[in-house]
């Protein structure tokens, strides 16, 4: 079972439009079909038994604002209580309850387990497709070492760690690094992310970038260096990093989708 949210109270009726409103979640809010995006997991936690668990599109929607705000999960639980604009991103009303971290963690677990990161990855970028925001003429490919949560091991002689075994050395020059690597393809044109792997450190580029390349390019450009804050993982392991590697890049999209918006002058119905 999924929890149902409130109806707007009379306590929210009573807040004047204009307070504790953010104008750019308003409008990604308005520009992507959501209950498409919801149908990617809305198998979870759908039994018919047991305590209703929150619906998944409000987890969803709290996982994107963590990303975008760079919060744990005990940050985005206290963020989402204190901030109405939040809430109403989530689809949460006053009168609701808040998932709390633990909740959050679990969510995220299930849906790395399941591999649907990717799933909600995809489904957004084809909206944004529709919306005609790709231009398709060309795919840059960036790769970035992001460095393991766990402590680096003593040696860098194909050494593992115990904490977590995924994580890889990688050398480039004479610097060392260990963790994962994020491969990205990127359109040429509109800066929007068509394509992410997450890889342990010690994988190719070259190994990656075939599956990046979209088969529809005029031109495929080297190596680009870019970041969207996202130097540590947060997880241990693969699995976990991999979801969050997806999350990252869907936040990234929504936020690069409406400066684009905002470019033309326009919002997209």
């Amino acid at each position: 079972m999924h929890r149902k949210t409130s109806e707007p109270s009379f306590i929210n009726v009573l807040i004047p439009d204009h307070i504790e409103r953010n104008d750019q979640l308003d409008r990604i809010d308005k520009m992507i079909d959501w209950p498409k995006v919801a149908k990617q997991v809305n198998g979870l936690y759908a039994s018919p038994e047991g305590r209703p668990a929150y619906a998944p599109l409000t987890m969803v929607k709290i996982i994107i604002l963590q990303q975008w705000y760079d919060a744990s999960d005990v940050a985005i639980e206290e963020a989402v209580i204190d901030r109405l604009s939040f809430r109403r991103f989530a689809g949460l009303s006053l009168d609701d309850a808040v998932p709390d971290h633990s909740t959050i963690s679990r969510f995220r677990k299930a849906v790395a387990e399941r591999g649907l990161a990717r799933q909600l990855f995809e489904e957004v970028g084809r909206q944004l497709e529709e919306k005609g925001l790709l231009v398709k003429k060309g795919t840059l490919i960036d790769a970035s070492v992001i460095e393991a949560q766990a402590r680096r091991p003593h040696s860098e002689a194909g050494a593992r760690s115990k904490t977590d075994p995924d994580a890889a050395w990688t050398r480039k020059g004479k610097k060392s690094r260990f963790g994962y690597k994020l491969h990205i393809g990127m359109d040429g044109v509109s800066g929007l992310i068509r394509g992410v792997e997450l890889t342990p450190a010690n994988v190719a580029d070259t190994d990656v970038a075939d599956a990046l390349i979209m088969g529809d390019e005029e031109a495929v450009f080297g190596t680009l260096k870019r970041s969207y804050g996202y130097w540590q993982t947060r997880y241990v392991g693969l699995e976990k990093n991999v979801a969050e590697a997806m999350f990252k890049v869907l936040a990234y999209n929504l936020r690069r989708a409406d400066g684009l918006c905002e470019a033309r002058g326009a919002a997209i119905a």
